[in-house]
């Protein structure tokens, strides 16, 4: 098995909010599944010294739901994770590695957190 060339070191949750939409005026007799909840993704993925090996990337998600929606929830939730890219990686990919993949990871550990939080309300 190969190793993957991008490292996560850690993150960190920056900011997290989670609250009932405030439309709901009563409980639903049913919860509707929505095609498009209308995310917002914002990312941010910087350098953290010369040779772009060390990663700094900041993944928010946003969901305001509009007032005619049938979402129960809105959210904002922001990760900042830090990566490391292997040395034996070609320099000349690394910038497209920690760009593409940065934001993924931490994506997957957003939706995990996200998961948890609705289950439990």
């Amino acid at each position: 098995m190969q190793v993957s060339p991008l490292q996560l070191e850690g993150y960190f949750l920056k900011e997290v909010s989670f609250s009932l939409h405030e439309n709901i005026r009563e409980k639903p007799s049913e919860l509707k599944r929505s095609e498009n909840l209308g995310v917002e993704v914002s990312v941010s993925v910087d350098p953290l010294d010369k040779e772009n090996r060390r990663w700094r990337c900041e993944l928010t998600l946003d969901l305001k739901p509009d007032k005619d929606s049938d979402s129960a929830y809105t959210f904002h939730l922001v990760l900042v994770g830090f990566f490391y890219v292997l040395e034996d990686y070609p320099a000349s990919g690394v910038r497209l590695l920690a760009k593409t993949n940065c934001p993924a990871v931490l994506y997957s550990t957003a939706r995990e957190m996200l998961i948890t939080v609705v289950r439990r309300s």
